[in-house]
């Protein structure tokens, strides 16, 4: 998967599968999430974010399914 740099302390990269609406999200200890159903328009607020922690914590880790 062509992972995009994150430049975030707390996240080192992300990928998002337009496809199957998936936003996989890895940390610096190698663990990763993938959140299942995230429209399109979420994943470029994502992307665009100032602090992709907080967008994580505040959007994502609350308002998405895991897979």
């Amino acid at each position: 998967m062509p992972w995009t740099n994150a430049n975030s302390s707390m996240i080192e990269a992300y990928d998002y599968d337009a496809e199957m609406r998936v936003l996989h999200v890895k940390f610096p200890n190698g663990s990763i999430f993938s959140f299942k159903d995230v429209p399109a328009d979420t994943a470029a607020e994502f992307e665009a974010a100032p602090s992709k922690g907080k967008f994580f914590h505040n959007v994502l880790k609350e308002g998405f399914l895991t897979l």
